[in-house]
């Protein structure tokens, strides 16, 4: 499968022109469509966060609203015109789209009618505000799709020339790697790395990351495997450690999602990943 239609959460900050870079560069290289997506906040929601549990008269509400409409109007217009520039520069196809919610929920819904949606990394320092947390991790679980996660950090000239793929031989993990086949296949490097595989033997059989490989080379993508074993370090240390080491600008690795007690059990790879990304993830689940 080929990429053919990208989304890219846009959302007025300083990190939303990489991310639109990073979109027109996939866009261009795939010939693909892509669709700058910027989510308002429902209104009423942004103006009671503003009077917690204050009552209102309805005339300041009218004219407080009225404000804040604005306001998102003037976010709306200021993100177009950065999306339309870069549109223009690349000279690709593109979509522009408006739409009302929390930005996890709308962008979890664009991802099952595309073929890559691209967010960014949680700041840091953001606020937790219910509705909007979590963007990545509620994304990846809820969407249904690939799911490229850029850091909060750095800039990106390439992202899917040199591929690692975080291989545990979970079904998570092989639904990730069907879902990178188009970077995968025209990757110039891709290790697949299988980390302390000898904790699940069953799955990885006597040659961990062999099998992967092999169904790799018959899609025409040329695999080297590369085994880790530390009882140290944690599994994403480990995972984020090799990832530098080879160069990568790509991680490629499926997404957990079910009981907390499950995240804790795994030693929480994917929560890990997510806050101490160095490179972009690919994830799926």
């Amino acid at each position: 499968m080929e990429l053919k239609e990208i989304v890219v959460h846009v959302d007025g900050s300083p990190r939303s022109a990489p991310r639109i870079r990073l979109g027109f560069d996939l866009a261009a290289r795939y010939d693909a469509r892509l669709i700058g997506l910027f989510v308002t906040p429902p209104l009423i929601e942004t103006v009671r966060r503003w009077f917690i549990n204050e009552e209102i008269p309805k005339h300041i509400l009218k004219e407080i609203s009225a404000s804040v409409a604005e306001q998102h109007r003037e976010a709306v217009a200021t993100a177009e015109a950065e999306f339309r520039k870069h549109a223009a520069e690349f000279g690709a196809t593109a979509e522009w789209r408006v739409q009302e919610g929390y930005p996890a929920t709308v962008l979890a819904v664009n991802v099952r009618y595309s073929d890559l949606t691209i967010v960014g990394q949680t700041p840091p320092d953001q606020p937790s505000i219910e509705g909007d947390e979590a963007i990545p991790e509620r994304v990846i679980l809820g969407g249904g799709g690939p799911v490229l996660v850029v850091p909060h950090y750095g800039t990106f000239s390439t992202v899917g020339e040199r591929v690692v793929i975080a291989w545990d031989a979970s079904p998570t993990a092989a639904r990730a790697v069907r879902d990178a086949m188009p970077l995968l296949s025209r990757a110039s490097k891709v290790t697949v790395l299988a980390v302390n595989p000898e904790q699940s033997h069953s799955r990885h059989g006597e040659a961990p990351g062999s099998d992967i490989a092999l169904h790799l080379a018959r899609h025409g993508v040329k695999a080297e495997t590369a085994l880790s074993h530390s009882d140290e370090i944690g599994v994403g240390d480990l995972v984020l450690s090799r990832a530098f080491d080879l160069g990568a600008d790509l991680i490629v690795m499926g997404a957990y999602g079910h009981a907390r007690l499950r995240e804790v059990l795994l030693g929480g790879v994917t929560r890990h990943l997510l806050a101490h990304m160095t490179s972009p993830v690919l994830m799926s689940h």
